[in-house]
């Protein structure tokens, strides 16, 4: 295993099965990496040590998922895709529906999915009965939306060229728009933690102060690759840099970040979730890697 110069990340194990990580996401144990070219990769890590292959659901073209509770939700080109995923060996599909342009990013909240649709901005999709989704609101926003996150009742959306806009959800059939930001780079991604939501533009992450959601303000930025992920353990922000590798940056003082540890990975890292004290990153071509993290900072 190879650690950083400050030992707080460590090499755990990869997992590469002809996969091509784009994206991942997690349930205790089971990991599921998202591979464009094949589909849903179901992969046991209940030894993290050894990764061990569970199942494929075959769906090429998909860009993005979440999960919720048993269920695994994709957006495949206009498409979302339902998959039960009860049982992590056998995951079966339940239900497709065509939503209104290409669904670049997901976020399931309580029992709604919200997709982040390009050109066409949000749609907020019913899934109380997961066999059955219903297309319940839509919204138009500037720019094109290609990614999501909701805490409270309101979306936060990085919408490329757009920027950040937020949008209140009290309504599902009626979102509306309370606040945006103007972005110096395009907003690809955004990940919320606390009163602060993290946006991913290019080749830097900003951070904004979300404590009055319709007046955001930037509040610190730094450094990443791109595409960029980013999960939140504490203070610290673990960060998938594309062609970097995986790094932890310090957010004990968020007006000036610091990176207190990289590691390199064999392709570009597109997608990172955090459990425990284990990231788990998509790779492209390098597939799945698994690294621990340690230190004052991390778990």
């Amino acid at each position: 295993a190879r650690a950083a110069e400050d030992g707080t990340l460590a090499e755990v194990a990869t997992f590469d099965a002809a996969s091509y990580g784009y994206a991942v996401s997690a349930r205790e144990g089971v990991i599921y990496l998202l591979d464009p070219g094949r589909g849903v990769h179901v992969i046991s890590v209940a030894d993290p040590a050894a990764p061990s292959e569970l199942a494929l659901f075959p769906a090429a073209g998909a860009l993005c998922l979440d999960r919720s509770n048993a269920h695994v939700f994709l957006g495949a080109d206009s498409t979302l895709v339902v998959i039960d995923a009860t049982d992590p060996s056998v995951p079966t599909g339940v239900a497709r529906l065509d939503l209104s342009g290409r669904v670049r990013g997901l976020c399931v909240v309580g029992d709604y999915v919200v997709a982040a649709v390009d050109s066409a901005g949000i749609d907020i999709v019913s899934v109380a009965d997961p066999s059955a989704p219903t297309l319940v609101g839509s919204l138009a926003l500037s720019g094109y939306a290609y990614g999501v996150d909701v805490w409270e009742g309101i979306a936060y959306v990085a919408a490329w060229s757009g920027g950040l806009r937020i949008v209140a959800l009290d309504d599902p059939a009626h979102p509306l728009e309370i606040g945006s930001l103007e972005t110096s780079g395009a907003a690809r991604s955004v990940t919320l933690a606390g009163s602060f939501a993290y946006v991913s533009e290019q080749s830097w992450i900003s951070i904004v102060s979300i404590d009055d959601p319709t007046q955001p303000a930037e509040v610190g930025a730094f450094q990443a690759g791109l595409p960029t992920r980013v999960d939140i353990v504490g203070e610290v922000a673990v960060v998938a840099h594309d062609w970097r590798g995986l790094s932890l940056v310090s957010l004990g003082d968020r007006t000036n970040p610091q990176e207190v540890a990289l590691l390199d990975t064999a392709d570009r890292a597109t997608d990172v979730i955090v459990q425990g004290d284990l990231a788990f990153v998509a790779d492209q071509a390098g597939g799945l890697y698994v690294f621990r993290i340690v230190g004052e900072d991390g778990p």
